[in-house]
């Protein structure tokens, strides 16, 4: 096998597959005018088991729904249509191409990150090579400029953001070590810019008129939901450590400030169960308060400013949640 046809091929197959299918290729011994037919059919073998192997039911609905919205606009049945196999299809192409086995391999964070931003951008890029061939041979299948412009500033961050999440990678493994009085204002300063960013996404829903209900609603719920939360974390902890350590004022002092931060609870622990419902809502919260922002956008109205800090905000909650909850619990390990 020529040298450039395996670099092509090791471009072009599955990360997870690609070493064993060249191997299984060096040790091809047929007609060589075979050798093109050969590596057509084990690309295609190996992205329809990888395809299988990877597939994120959880991921496929809610890139389904998020396009379908996106594409609300368009008032082409069959334009919706083909743009939607466009997309479904190019994702579907990425996540064989990049799944892999957690049980053996697991990539950097940052790759994972990485992945999801070029998966919504090479589904961006075949939808818009798509509308090019479209235009020239059918018109008819090809999206109007205006959906375009309205769908795709919205679609293509949300699935990065929405892959992101639901990507299948290692749990975050954060340890603090030093000043543990360090560690507590650092970890008292994250939650306090995590709130922040959850308000600033609740008050984008806010409205123009003057004592709106459902805008005291929206802020005070998110509010409510968000310390109640937090509240019951805090009651899991032993509730005699202060008293007990009332003499040591030192250990008195880290007890109090583990006391102060949410560690999560176990499925043994009380109120386990309303605590999933509560953190439920928190993303149910957040879900709604940026379709709210989006929805004028996608319609047609209003220009891209809150519509595109909503998106940014969105990401940034949704995304360190899991950080800020993982280094919560390690912060209260350090000061154990």
């Amino acid at each position: 096998m020529k040298p450039w046809v395996r670099s092509l091929l090791k471009i072009i197959l599955p990360r997870e597959t690609r070493n064993q299918r060249l191997r299984d290729l060096d040790r091809y011994r047929g007609p060589a005018h075979l050798l093109p037919l050969q590596a057509g059919a084990m690309i295609f073998q190996s992205y329809r088991a990888q395809a299988v192997e990877g597939f994120n039911r959880y991921a496929f609905i809610g890139e389904l729904l998020l396009i379908i919205v996106c594409l609300k606009m368009s008032a082409l049945q069959g334009a919706q249509m083909f743009a939607l196999l466009v997309m479904l299809g190019a994702l579907s192409a990425r996540d064989a191409y990049t799944h892999h086995d957690l049980r053996y391999k697991c990539n950097s964070i940052a790759q994972y990150y990485l992945d999801s931003a070029t998966d919504a951008a090479v589904a961006g890029l075949f939808v818009f090579a798509a509308e090019v061939f479209m235009l020239s041979v059918s018109p008819e299948l090809a999206l109007p400029l205006r959906v375009l412009y309205r769908g795709f500033p919205v679609c293509l961050p949300l699935i990065a953001i929405l892959r992101a999440e639901l990507r299948p990678k290692p749990d975050p493994d954060i340890r603090f070590e030093g000043d543990r009085e360090a560690i507590y204002r650092k970890i008292f300063v994250l939650n306090i810019l995590w709130m922040a960013t959850f308000s600033l996404l609740v008050m984008l829903t806010m409205s123009d008129r003057a004592g709106s209900f459902w805008d005291f609603l929206r802020m005070v719920y998110g509010i409510v939901n968000l310390g109640v939360w937090r509240r019951l974390q805090r009651n899991v902890l032993d509730a005699g450590d202060l008293q007990t350590l009332s003499i040591d004022w030192e250990k008195r002092e880290r007890a109090r400030m583990k006391s102060s931060l949410p560690q999560g609870l176990q499925k043994h622990e009380p109120f386990y169960r309303f605590y999933v419902i509560l953190e439920i809502m928190l993303y149910v919260q957040m879900a709604v308060a940026s379709a709210v922002v989006l929805w004028p956008w996608l319609t047609g109205h209003g220009d891209f400013l809150k519509p595109g800090i909503s998106i940014v905000s969105f990401g940034i909650a949704v995304l360190t949640w899991k950080y800020v909850k993982q280094s919560n619990r390690a912060a209260a390990l350090a000061l154990a």
